[in-house]
């Protein structure tokens, strides 16, 4: 895999420890403890949240977050108790994001994504799995549906990115 650019913290010690105390703020504020796994990828290490990991008898969802972001932020407010069933959650810090997964990142336009979310689905021995994902997240998922369409149950897709050309400077066409 071609490692494209490499991102990080501004503040390596400072803003991992500002990341950390968020995350025990939201595991208070939602009473919940978030499983941290850690699994080895081609892409370094990436971190996973996990609620009831330990249980391969319940159905699996595997979640991908947008650009920019931590996967936790599903869980806002519990938000993850609408799902209304006890099923296997995988929250994966998608490399090269602001969070405690390396910061490596492959080419987006090539499949790599999809090659990694398969290594991340190995190392966390799933085989068959509900997916989402929001934005960057939603782009992830399509790969993965591309590269091993298998392993994939159904597939959420929210605002899937990266689908259209767009610009941010008003000096650019629209069309």
């Amino acid at each position: 895999m071609k490692i494209k650019p490499i991102s990080h913290f501004k503040d390596e010690i400072r803003d991992r420890e500002y990341f950390e105390h968020w995350v025990k703020q939201l595991e208070k504020a939602n009473q919940r403890k978030y499983e941290r796994i850690e699994v080895k990828t081609s892409l370094g290490i990436t971190q996973v949240w996990g609620l009831n990991s330990a249980d391969p008898k319940l159905e699996t969802l595997v979640i991908f977050p947008g650009a920019r972001t931590t996967a936790l932020i599903w869980d806002f407010d519990r938000g993850l108790d609408n799902l209304n069933q006890k099923i296997r959650i995988f929250l994966v810090e998608t490399n090269g994001l602001p969070n405690l997964s390396d910061g490596t990142t492959p080419d987006i336009k090539t499949l790599d994504y999809g090659i990694w979310a398969n290594e991340v689905f190995d190392k966390l021995e799933i085989k068959k799995a509900f997916i989402a994902g929001a934005s960057f997240g939603g782009l992830i998922c399509m790969k993965l549906g591309i590269t091993n369409p298998g392993k994939i149950k159904a597939a959420f897709l929210l605002n899937p990115g990266c689908l259209q050309f767009f610009f941010t400077r008003f000096d650019k066409p629209f069309l």
